[in-house]
């Protein structure tokens, strides 16, 4: 009796196999020179934004077009899902037009370049958000060799070659003499006669600066250009068996269900079963739990993302289980981020709002959300839309908190508490930016107004320019053209 012989497993042999972490197809043919000048004309306007004393406009504007060159590269008609994360993409781009506050617009510029990154690029897998971090900076050399070889190929007049030679050469000569007169105090006195009324240092660093801009624009447009794709692992996990994962599962679980149990009491007891149990005060209580909570939130986003990846699911069976396991976790953890916000609301009420409890609240809310995504998930046991989700419900959380103004937050809830104990601290609430004015001067008057004013105006003088312009400081400005009005005689 013959023995019928299996199939042999069929292999790819036309082209190379998939990138562990993404598949990118390198771009053929020159790069138009309108875009190479835009890259170029982008690179200069941001770096001319960024190194200054205060963002403003010229971020908003470089952003919005290094956003329109990427999408304009990958595609020309975007779905859906791309065209909203493109939308989230501009408006964090608009922050630092109209929020001063140094720390939002930090964290708006952080969001805006990763969620540009990732809208070229959309991962279908959370394990395709780390790579993602890294591999556009991975293209910057494909992106210095395609502009290289496109310009050598153009043919370009005896003007427009006249033009780059000269830029070159004034570039190249504002950076070494600006690095030698850093080295050397006699050349840096040559330097200033040379250009008088012009900071060689700050230009140079702006021209360095100017370049890893180019550099990077180059390789994300370049990357776009290639249609690239980076969904994690391209590997198929390996499932274990039922007991192998349900019963540490059943175990995490369980450990929920008490410290639920207990915090109900907590949550109802009132502040005698708080003292009683713990030897605290309520406030520290609290301040004592939301760190934690926050890490077991987080913990637990890990075990549940495991536990859905290595479970089995081949039968009905599997796939209930799955479901009520990871589902009653989710749900559970759900419970405890409410937890961590009403702890982190009792202290904020005690001891008064700040930057730091403003930012973490926000972050817990998301992770609200994204277990929220993951419940959504559990119905059909299929992720491909969570990745992005999560960044976009990310980006969100992001614009709404500088929608909401939070140093005017932090202003009005300071005051309030002001109000009923009298107690508060002045100097922090001059350093708000002038984002939290108009609470200031509609709750505060006499020399405590002038005292808080005075300090949060204090580095307006100089004016803003073009590039540095922010609606929330011409606001304050226009509401305080003359400060000499001001009189403070508590803080000279």
């Amino acid at each position: 009796m013959t023995e019928k012989m299996s199939p042999a497993p069929m292999v790819a042999v036309a082209g190379p196999a998939p990138m562990p972490l993404g598949r990118l197809r390198h771009i053929r043919g020159d790069a138009p020179q309108w875009l190479l000048w835009l890259c170029a004309g982008v690179a200069l306007l941001l770096s001319w934004s960024i190194i200054r004393d205060r963002l403003g406009l010229g971020v908003t504007v470089g952003g919005l077009a290094l956003l329109g060159v990427t999408m304009w590269r990958t595609e020309r008609t975007l779905p859906m899902q791309r065209g909203a994360l493109a939308l989230l993409s501009a408006a964090l781009w608009t922050v630092p037009a109209w929020r001063d506050a140094g720390w939002v617009v930090f964290l708006a510029i952080l969001a805006a370049m990763f969620t540009t990154w990732f809208t070229v690029a959309m991962s279908t897998q959370l394990s395709g958000l780390l790579p993602l971090l890294v591999t556009p900076m991975t293209e910057i050399p494909a992106g210095a060799v395609w502009a290289a070889k496109s310009t050598r190929r153009v043919n370009q007049d005896l003007a427009v070659r006249v033009i780059q030679t000269a830029m070159l050469s004034i570039g190249l000569a504002i950076l070494f003499g600006g690095l030698f007169a850093a080295a050397d105090p006699a050349f840096a006195g040559v330097m200033n006669w040379l250009f008088s009324g012009l900071s060689v240092p700050l230009v140079t660093a702006r021209l360095v600066v100017t370049g890893l801009f180019l550099a990077v624009i180059l390789g994300l447009v370049h990357w776009a250009g290639s249609k690239p794709t980076v969904d994690g692992w391209p590997w198929q996990p390996t499932r274990v068996g039922r007991l192998d994962w349900l019963a540490p599962l059943i175990v995490v679980n369980a450990v929920f269900v008490l410290f639920i149990v207990l915090q109900a009491r907590t949550l109802f007891g009132g502040d005698d079963y708080v003292m009683d149990t713990a030897g605290l005060t309520y406030a520290e209580y609290a301040r004592s739990g939301f760190w934690l909570l926050s890490i077991i939130t987080v913990l637990s986003l890990a075990v549940i993302a495991a536990g859905a990846r290595w479970a089995p699911r081949s039968t009905r069976g599997d796939r209930w289980v799955l479901r009520v396991v990871l589902g009653g976790l989710s749900l559970m953890s759900l419970v405890v981020v409410v937890s961590a916000l009403a702890r982190m609301d009792l202290y904020s009420q005690v001891y008064g709002l700040t930057r730091l409890r403003v930012w973490v609240f926000a972050v817990e809310v998301w992770i609200g959300v994204l277990f929220c995504l993951v419940l959504f998930c559990g119905i059909r046991l299929r992720a491909a839309w969570l990745a992005r989700a999560a960044v976009g419900t990310g980006a969100a959380v992001i614009v709404a908190l500088a929608a909401i103004n939070p140093e005017a937050l932090i202003a009005q809830q300071n005051l309030e508490r002001y109000d009923a104990t009298g107690d508060i601290d002045l100097t922090y609430l001059g350093g708000l930016s002038p984002d939290a004015l108009a609470v200031v001067d509609d709750r505060l008057d006499g020399e405590k107004r002038d005292c808080v004013v005075s300090r949060m105006l204090g580095d307006l003088d100089g004016g803003d320019d073009l590039l540095s312009w922010n609606l929330s400081r011409a606001v304050a400005a226009e509401r305080y053209s003359d400060t000499s009005s001001l009189s403070c005689r508590a803080w000279h």
